[in-house]
């Protein structure tokens, strides 16, 4: 964790992860811009006992227009940090048996795409967060799903994202014309709606294809 940590403190720098992490405390940091951190499906993954309340599986600091892609987050107090961040993104990962998988605090204009977010206590954390892009997500099995203050977007150009606790008549989700959308927006708090809730055939059509 701490030799990737130093490359992604440096503007434009790409870094690839190689192989799986184990990490007892604070993991991948960024905090350079145009930074890019592939895990090209590789995992990094909490051994720690017990959960430090500080420790995120890959955190960005103050960053603009960096992107995390391609990982597997597991076990962490946090799965993914970001605080002050603006116009990064987020996408193709997976995040599981964290408290928090997402936190976004103080930071505008990111965009989550794409990842799985499943089997955590709460799956996005919003501290004062505006105009974040939430599209193509798959929430699973969380306590909860999405919690906290600011207005964001759920859907963009009729896509929005999976939601596990919305998918059935009986919970609001129905689909006369057999689109695979609802027909009916998924209401996530007051400022906050999904317009075009998904339902795919099978999880991995929303995760893997990007499109049903």
């Amino acid at each position: 964790c701490d030799e990737c940590t130093k490359k992604l403190a440096a503007k434009n720098n790409k870094i690839f992860l190689a192989k799986d992490l184990q990490s007892e405390k604070n993991c991948i940091q960024i905090t350079g811009d145009d930074i890019t951190f592939d895990c090209q499906g590789n995992s990094i993954n909490f051994i720690g006992k017990p959960i430090n309340e500080s420790c995120a599986g890959i955190s960005l600091y103050d960053t603009l227009s960096s992107a995390v892609k391609n990982c597997k987050i597991i076990g962490f107090q946090t799965g993914l940090y970001i605080e002050e961040g603006s116009i990064n993104t987020i996408e193709n990962t997976e995040i599981t048996n964290s408290v928090d998988a997402i936190i976004l605090a103080s930071s505008v204009k990111n965009e989550i795409t794409n990842n799985r977010i499943s089997n955590n206590i709460l799956g996005i954390l919003m501290e004062n967060s505006n105009k974040n892009t939430f599209i193509w997500n798959s929430f699973e099995n969380n306590s909860e799903n999405v919690y906290g203050s600011g207005e964001n977007l759920w859907d963009k150009d009729y896509n929005g994202n999976y939601w596990f606790n919305f998918n059935e008549v009986n919970e609001g989700c129905i689909d006369l014309n057999g689109d695979m959308i609802c027909d009916f927006p998924h209401i996530i708090n007051s400022e906050n709606i999904d317009n075009y809730p998904k339902i795919p055939q099978n999880i991995e059509q929303v995760f893997m294809n990007g499109k049903c």
